[in-house]
């Protein structure tokens, strides 16, 4: 299997491969993604990725925010939250490990975090509670003597990617973004005969893929240098010589 990186930035005249890996088709994308994000990062300074639902997972979260890199889902796997329910995400959480205070400001009895099943837990008081006018739609559990919230770390990271991922504008330029590597991955097949390579083994491979990607790099500057550009940025590019400010 090979996963590739390409930049996406509406600015740029073409857009180039950044960063590929060959790895065994027993490897899911989101361990290739997980294992690449540091050195991806340290190359072309990214601040955000995208990518689809299949790229989604808790240590791609923790390795992106350690880069601080935001991830961008085109969709996503899994169950749907309870509409009926105040999402998690409307909690105040530090770190993904302490739940500080709940959507109404009200802050836990106690909270804290069990490093072994990575699940946060907080106990709010139980009268207050009761009084609250949002309590019907709490997702937390009521106990003898307090109001109990357990929620675990890859919830957290799950609502917050889906969150971002339902925000309409966000969908659109995701789903946009995401769906010009598709020509990449089809001009490597067609052009660049990534799809039946002659040689075995997982070195030969990476040799020979790597080759490939040098090749698509060298015709998309050679389109630059011969002026054949995208027409939105060559209308950016256009509006930068006219003195109009582009952001950058």
């Amino acid at each position: 299997m090979v996963n590739i990186a390409e930049t996406c930035a509406d600015n740029n005249p073409v857009q180039l491969i950044t960063d590929y890996t060959v790895r065994e088709n027993s490897v899911g994308d989101a361990q290739m993604l997980e294992d690449r994000l540091s050195a991806i990062k340290e190359k072309t300074e990214v601040t955000d990725i995208y990518a689809d639902g299949g790229y989604y997972s808790e240590e791609v979260e923790l390795r992106a925010e350690k880069n601080d890199i935001t991830m961008h889902y085109t969709n996503m796997t899994g169950s749907k939250p309870d509409t009926e329910k105040i999402p998690f995400t409307a909690f105040t959480i530090e770190d993904h490990k302490i739940i500080v205070s709940c959507p109404q400001k009200q802050r836990p009895l106690s909270s804290g975090y069990n490093k072994e099943t990575h699940i946060l837990t907080a106990h709010f008081d139980l009268e207050s509670w009761q009084q609250c006018p949002v309590k019907d739609n709490c997702p937390v559990k009521i106990k003898k003597k307090s109001a109990v919230l357990r929620i675990s770390r890859k919830t957290i990271f799950a609502a917050e990617a889906r969150e971002r991922m339902n925000v309409r504008s966000e969908r659109k330029e995701s789903a946009s973004r995401r769906a010009a590597i598709e020509g990449t991955n089809s001009a490597l097949k067609c052009s660049q005969g990534a799809d039946k390579l002659r040689v075995r083994t997982k070195v030969k491979s990476s040799l020979v893929v790597g080759m490939k990607m040098i090749g698509r790099n060298i015709r998309q500057m050679v389109r630059f240098f011969r002026g054949d550009i995208r027409k939105k940025a060559a209308e950016i590019l256009g509006n930068a010589n006219q003195g109009v400010t582009v952001p950058i």
